[in-house]
């Protein structure tokens, strides 16, 4: 969060929202969008999201497993750096890294053999 002190957060399933939640022990985790009232099911577009251009960046999760809920395209969060949450699709499609400022995941869910 370094001297911002804040950072946005597409919450689009219980992973993002649980990362939102988190952001607010060291900062604050503003929501940009969230979709728990249609229980997680939906992407709502950027018209609907509230970017703050003074968050120090934008996160998202990739793949909310939950719900079934994925990002078929990166977002386009304008100058603010974007972070992504990609343990649940990690190595399981084409990603542009050059869009992200920092890509993380829990890669033993999709990175080696199975079993």
């Amino acid at each position: 969060l370094g001297t911002r002190g804040k950072a946005d957060y597409l919450v689009t399933g219980q992973w993002s929202e649980k990362a939102a939640k988190e952001c607010n022990k060291y900062g604050t985790g503003q929501v940009a969008c969230n979709t728990k009232a249609s229980k997680f099911t939906t992407i709502p577009g950027k018209s609907e999201w509230k970017l703050d251009p003074e968050a120090a960046y934008v996160h998202y999760c990739d793949n909310e497993t939950v719900n079934g809920v994925e990002f078929s395209y990166t977002p386009d969060v304008g100058s603010v750096p974007l972070v992504a949450d990609m343990s649940s699709n990690f190595c399981s499609r084409p990603i542009d890294v050059g869009k992200h400022a920092y890509i993380y995941a829990g890669i033993q869910k999709n990175l080696g053999p199975a079993g």
